[in-house]
């Protein structure tokens, strides 16, 4: 049996970005209309540091607000879903400098129609003790909303500044006991990553895959779906956009 849960490419123009898998069970990310993300305004002039780059699934992005958050004027950020899911954990993770800037107080809500919210858990004096840091929130919750919240009421005393890398979703209970922190100095992300070049229906390779795990899987920037084949030896192709030469990626017998 023969399993991967992601495949990066890269022209060698910089180091790819690798990644931990995320610690959010049921994490539906990818269930997130990218179109319909709202909240407090990026920097003017620093619109790459966008709210988008939270769910982008790289710490090396991260949003930035210049507001030092209250609760009468919170950095907040929200989303829709294309179905309604129950949530029942988030994470947040730190960006890249100044832990002053970092969240500290926020409450998490849900709604069914992006007007009326239900706070589903609140959290004062968190602290991240290290840069790119992912910390996980669990609750309890039964009820599938269409929209969720992000509401920050306070940070870790920047007098003027708030960011964080991410926030994923899951709709099982997380590991609530956080991890130690990750490496503070991570891989940056490369300049030559040609992941999105990949053409869908160019990649093919052995049959026999199992339970759903479908080849497609290694190249959706998700590190929790995977390919996974039944015996045989192993192996795939891919074409890139801009053309060339379909070469396979060999495996050894994976055993039955």
């Amino acid at each position: 049996m023969t399993q991967l849960s992601e495949w990066k490419l890269g022209t060698g123009e910089g180091e790819l970005d690798i990644t931990e898998s995320p610690r959010v069970e049921g994490n539906i990310t990818g269930l997130i209309v990218k179109s319909s993300v709202d909240g407090t305004p990026e920097e003017v002039g620093k619109e790459n540091e966008n709210k988008q780059n939270l769910f982008d699934s790289k710490t090396s992005t991260k949003f930035l607000a210049r507001v030092k958050p209250s609760v009468n004027n919170p950095v907040w950020v929200s989303f829709r879903l294309k179905e309604a899911r129950a949530v029942r954990s988030y994470s947040l993770s730190a960006a890249n400098d100044n832990p002053d800037r970092d969240p500290k107080n926020w409450i998490f809500q849900g709604s069914s129609d992006g007007e009326n919210w239900t706070t589903l858990d609140a959290r004062m004096g968190e602290t991240f003790s290290a840069r790119f840091q992912e910390k996980v929130y669990a609750f309890s919750n039964e009820t599938p909303y269409l929209y969720y919240k992000l509401v920050i009421t306070a940070n870790a005393g920047s007098p003027n500044t708030t960011q964080w890398s991410e926030i994923k979703n899951g709709t099982g209970g997380g590991q609530p006991v956080n991890p130690p922190p990750i490496d503070p100095d991570p891989p940056k992300p490369a300049d030559g990553d040609v992941t999105d070049l990949i053409l869908p229906a160019s990649v093919k390779g052995a049959e026999g895959e199992r339970d759903g795990h479908v080849m497609s899987n290694l190249f959706d920037g998700d590190p929790s779906t995977k390919w996974l084949l039944g015996g045989g030896r192993a192996y795939m192709g891919i074409l890139s956009a801009g053309g060339g030469q379909n070469r396979p990626l060999l495996f050894p017998d994976g055993g039955g």
